[in-house]
């Protein structure tokens, strides 16, 4: 739950330029990997 919220608060959050879309595009290609999704479920 609080995984998909971060993706969705993700996208809006590349708008703000240059902090947002840095951090924005981090979080879209972070958190779908595997051990990410392990440790939201830990």
């Amino acid at each position: 739950m609080h995984r998909m919220f971060a993706l969705v608060v993700a996208g809006p959050d590349c708008v703000w330029i240059p902090v947002g879309t840095a951090l924005g595009v981090f979080t879209i290609s972070v958190l779908p990997r595997d051990s990410v999704r392990q440790s939201y479920a830990a």
